[in-house]
């Protein structure tokens, strides 16, 4: 995971909760949490949602993955493209989510 920007973060387990986030937000949006162009916008999801208090791994992913989803859904929404590249994730998102 891609934390530029975060300095603050001492604590070794913050920065577990955040990589474990990140790997599982990635996966429910089927993105190489590594060389997926969008990972470092998943990335810094995780981070805003761990800078507002939320601490949870499971929640932290669950709150990212909707954000990115809406988001993709809100873009395509907007431009009018006839994109697919979510559908799955969008179809399927209730088996994902709390």
């Amino acid at each position: 995971m891609l934390y530029s920007s975060i300095d603050h973060i001492s604590s070794e387990n913050d920065w577990h909760i955040l990589e474990k986030a990140h790997q599982r937000a990635c996966l429910i949006l089927g993105r190489d949490p590594k060389y997926h162009p969008l990972a470092e916008q998943v990335a810094r999801t995780v981070i805003m949602f761990f800078a507002r208090g939320e601490r949870d791994y499971g929640r932290l992913a669950s709150m990212t993955a909707k954000r990115e989803i809406n988001l993709f859904e809100f873009e395509t929404e907007t431009m009018g493209s006839n994109v697919r590249d979510m559908s799955m994730i969008v179809a399927s998102r209730p088996k994902y989510f709390h």
